[in-house]
């Protein structure tokens, strides 16, 4: 492997354009922009290299370079192998740089229809219409790349402690440092912010169009420095905090916080605007580690976590299927045996395409989930 350069470190710039690659959207603006494209796998690579690409650079783990030898010695680009531990920080579409990418949605699931679990979860009522069942919230959080749910807080659908953002506070003291943590606007407040932001972890969160940011300083990247200040400080007050902020006064964390903004209006298919526009707020202040347009690509990551919903909704439980338990402890017990199920199915698909140096979106969950139960009756299939 003499025309391969060993990499250790995830981080390490001349990965740059492997770890900024992270889902399809941002490829496809890459491309447009600079004519590049991601070949994925040894067979497509050669074909790639055959049709005249030109190979801006290989990357492989230390299991595959050695097939790869002859394609490197004349590629003209350079050639990287990694170990598997740093190969799987790869993965595509699991991590903006160091941080990896999760997600923190809700979904609901229809519980059958007893006398205790409508008295511990509820119906949902609008103004015409009461739902059949009741119903069962759940909030969790998931890794964008795989699926995979690693944490869950559950609770009923009316009352009080019912709602996504209340039940997501259960989550933030177990968000790890090296995550960084998208949310849709429905989960910002003061508290929220600072509770998730405490824990160590990185945060991308949109927010509503009424809330007050400041412009402090504008980036290089089009993003501008704000700085959120707790509602509980308004008037006289909040203006001298403003005023100390913009002169670079020290200050209290449980009244200010920094933030980052990044603002992007949202266009149609055929590429024209929409007067919507989406603003972000971020922890991570330094442009360089993550421009703004990377940020706007990685915010859209969070509909993975839709995707997984709809895995666990539809491929394991059924669709339209209500849930077997007719009491509040046994459903939750069910739930939790399908979020556990659908973690080892994300983990094999993710170890899989990992291996294969793809997309695990490219691994059809369905399919993988019938391939497990035609050998669940191997009493070797699996280990217990």
């Amino acid at each position: 492997m003499a025309c391969f350069t060993h990499v250790s470190d995830p981080g390490d710039p001349r990965l740059t354009d492997y770890l900024n690659l992270t889902d399809v959207e941002l490829r496809k603006s890459l491309e447009a922009e600079h004519g590049l494209f991601v070949a994925e796998g040894e067979k497509v690579i050669r074909r790639a290299a055959a049709a005249g690409y030109r190979v801006r650079s290989l990357l492989a783990t230390e299991q595959k370079a050695a097939g790869l030898a002859d394609l490197a010695a004349v590629c003209g680009g350079p050639s990287y192998v990694v170990p598997a531990p740093v190969a799987e920080q790869l993965t595509r579409g699991a991590f903006l740089g160091s941080w990896r990418l999760m997600a923190i949605d809700g979904f609901e699931w229809d519980t059958p229809a007893t006398q205790e679990n409508a008295v511990a979860f509820g119906h949902y009522e609008s103004d015409v219409e009461v739902s059949a069942y009741p119903k069962v919230r759940v909030v969790t959080i998931s890794e964008c790349a795989s699926h995979a749910v690693v944490g869950a807080q559950m609770g009923g659908i009316t009352g009080t402690g019912s709602g996504e953002q209340t039940l997501a506070r259960g989550l933030y003291a177990r968000l790890e440092p090296d995550w960084l943590l998208i949310a849709d606007r429905n989960f910002y407040s003061w508290v929220d912010w600072c509770a998730a932001a405490d824990s160590g972890a990185q945060l991308l969160w949109r927010v509503k169009v009424d809330l007050r940011l400041p412009v402090l300083e504008f980036l290089p990247d089009g993003s501008y420095m704000s700085v959120l200040i707790s509602p509980k400080i308004g008037g006289k007050a909040r203006k001298a905090l403003l005023d100390a902020v913009r002169t670079g006064r020290d200050h209290d964390p449980r009244q200010v916080r920094m933030v980052r903004v990044v603002e992007y209006a949202v266009a149609d298919r055929d590429g024209e605007a929409t007067g919507e526009v989406i603003g972000l707020i971020t922890t991570i202040t330094d442009p360089h580690a993550a421009p703004a347009p990377l940020l706007a690509q990685t915010y859209h990551e969070r509909w993975e976590h839709e995707t997984g919903n709809k895995q666990l909704k539809t491929y394991l439980r059924g669709p339209g299927r209500v849930l077997r338990s007719k009491s509040p402890d046994m459903v939750r017990q069910e739930i939790y045996g399908y979020l556990l199920t659908h973690y080892a199915i994300s983990a094999l698909i993710c170890r899989a395409a990992t291996e294969a140096d793809i997309d695990p979106d490219r691994v059809k969950f369905k399919r993988t989930v019938r391939l497990v139960r035609r050998r669940l009756g191997e009493a070797t299939a699996f280990s217990p």
